[in-house]
């Protein structure tokens, strides 16, 4: 059997998507990231954030429905 590996690049070129849900999706994993050692766990159907166990799964669609308020640090 052979195993597949995935990228972030399999989720945001696997569809045409927009370029404002490319940079809602690049907005969203600097601010996961800005939380420590976050891990980028791309899966087939997910894109996964992991301290130590999954915290945030992300799917990719066309549509990136999420208002985002600023961080305050």
């Amino acid at each position: 059997r052979e195993v597949k590996l995935y990228s972030e690049v399999h989720h945001l070129e696997k569809k045409n998507l927009p370029e404002e849900t490319i940079a809602r999706y690049q907005e969203l994993k600097d601010r996961i990231l800005t939380l420590g050692d976050v891990d980028v766990i791309p899966r087939k159907q997910y894109i996964g954030f992991k301290l130590k166990t999954n915290f945030v799964d992300v799917e990719i669609r066309g549509y990136f429905g999420l208002t985002m308020p600023p961080i305050s640090v």
